[in-house]
């Protein structure tokens, strides 16, 4: 390494700048405290993790409100963002929309929409949730924390990271060909899958502890076609939609796994494959979406719902994982911290990263602020159980769904358990209960865990079709006390027309 430069002292290290490192950095520097944001890559650049919900937006407007940050307030829906910030591009997002291409003849427009889902998370498109485009947003949020005050080091790399003693750590970074010390009292690691102060502290990695077990196949795509004009063209009654399917996030499904479409206004179409990582379906994939040989025969979806797309210069390459889950045993200790993405993560299926990340800032920045050291250290390590807790839920909401597959009708009734969560969350909000996904709730820790043994003893009984009714009701039945929003009981099959949490 080169000479070391003079040391820089600092009240919060920050590593890893995308939207949440950028975010909780706008909030401590506005309230005054000295911040750096550590990023070894800089912006604009490509980042996936787009699609956004309305615990979400919930969350980013109390974090606007409390902490005055005005310029992000029209991003909290999708009318006011594309009015106030053409430039920065979003997609519409009305809800959740499900179509099934499994079985041997594929997607059958049906007048009981067999094979079509839509779940309503918004009552507009003025008031509608968004698609964020990650290039734009990103380098949007993290050049408002720099306007508030937070100092910009990116394009560094972290040589080293020491813990000299209580609020003390010690940085050599490397940026521009010389090597800095860096002091601070506090580290933020919210560098995701990379975790930099997590593997520095040896935080033990605990992913065995999860049942989802997938990999991904994605990038973004232009000219993709509308799969409402696809679907119409398949002879489905588009008229019974309780919004356009394209102004969502789009999941094609099929036993083996399900493809998403996330459109932007203006911009590309997000598009990604998620299976098993040891599949054929997920190795026959790769190179369909890197060649854009839509028609190969090992494509499980119609070739017309991709048409002559190709892939976006941004990124420009298909991207593949291994396995995408993962999970460390500690999220916090008593002079740090990581966001809930960097602790760990699931899955895109139910869309739950954005929210959890801005969750995970709401709570940290409150802590932080907070001046009373002593109860910091409880509340971080309350904190990092909390992490934990929540991660282990969305996994077996997800688990579940991917273990209902092999039914179309399973699978739709096992979404409920993830939207009676999310829409008792917002239901709760406001009223100050703000535990995420009714993760602190015990009685709904239970419920789920019950559901999850049921559908086990399902997949192990044959799957037969006594079973499966009686799990479906036992599904249902279990839910009640947390279905607002008239779960199970739309007055068009398959499609939810108010399940939206007020907003205004």
């Amino acid at each position: 390494m080169s000479e070391l430069k003079p040391v820089t002292h600092w009240d919060v290290v920050i590593l890893g700048a995308s939207f949440s490192g950028s975010l909780i950095a706008a909030i401590l520097a506005k309230n005054g405290l000295n911040v750096a944001l550590v990023d070894s890559a800089t912006h604009p650049r490509f980042a996936i993790g787009e699609s956004s919900t309305p615990s979400a937006d919930l969350i980013l407007s109390s974090l606007v409100q409390d902490y005055e940050l005005d310029e992000l307030a029209p991003l909290c829906r999708y009318g006011s963002w594309t009015q106030t910030y053409p430039e920065i591009r979003c997609g519409c997002k009305r809800g959740f929309s499900y179509v099934w291409h499994g079985g041997d003849s594929g997607y059958q427009a049906t007048a009981n929409h067999n094979c079509e889902l839509l779940v309503t998370a918004s009552e507009s498109n003025e008031l509608a949730d968004t698609q964020w485009y990650r290039t734009d947003i990103d380098q949007f949020i993290f050049e408002q924390a720099i306007n508030l005050g937070a100092s910009d080091w990116t394009s560094s790399t972290i040589e080293t990271i020491q813990h000299v003693e209580p609020q003390s750590w010690s940085l050599a970074v490397t940026r521009a060909g010389q090597t800095e010390r860096m002091r601070a009292d506090f580290l933020i690691d919210t560098s995701g899958a990379s975790g930099v102060l997590l593997s520095s502290l040896d935080i033990a990695d605990v992913t065995q502890l999860l049942r989802t077990n997938t990999a991904a196949v994605f990038s973004h795509f232009d000219h993709v076609p509308s799969c409402e004009d696809w679907l119409a063209q398949s002879q489905a009654r588009t008229k019974d939609f309780p919004y356009s399917i394209d102004h969502s996030a789009v999941h094609h499904v099929t036993e083996e796994g399900w493809l998403w479409q996330l459109r932007f206004r203006g911009g590309p179409t997000s598009v990604g494959f998620v299976t098993t990582p040891d599949s054929s379906e997920f190795r026959e994939m790769k190179p369909i979406f890197e060649t854009g040989q839509w028609d190969h025969p090992k494509n499980r979806f119609p070739a017309s719902l991709f048409g002559g797309s190709q892939c976006s210069s941004i990124p420009g390459q298909v991207f593949s994982t291994g396995r995408l889950q993962r999970l460390r045993e500690s999220g916090a200790g008593p002079d740090w911290a990581a966001l809930p993405s960097t602790v760990g993560f699931i899955d895109p299926l139910h869309s739950t990263g954005i929210a959890h990340s801005l969750s995970g800032i709401q709570r940290l920045a409150k802590i932080i602020l907070s001046g009373n050291s002593t109860s910091a250290r409880e509340q971080l390590q309350a904190y990092s159980q909390s992490i934990l807790t929540e991660h282990r839920l969305i996994d077996e909401m997800v688990s579940g769904c991917y273990r209902s597959l092999w039914s179309f009708e399973l699978f739709s009734a096992w979404t409920m358990v993830y939207f009676a969560a999310a829409t008792t969350f917002e239901k709760n909000y406001n009223s100050g209960r703000r535990d995420f996904l009714c993760s602190d709730d015990s009685s709904f820790l239970k419920t789920v865990s019950r559901l999850s043994q049921s559908l086990d003893q399902l997949n192990a009984s044959g799957r037969c079709e006594k079973r499966i009714v009686e799990h479906l009701n036992f599904l249902r039945d279990q839910l009640a006390p947390y279905n607002h929003v008239g779960l199970f009981e739309p007055s068009i099959p398959g499609m939810y027309a108010r399940t939206a949490a007020e907003k205004t």
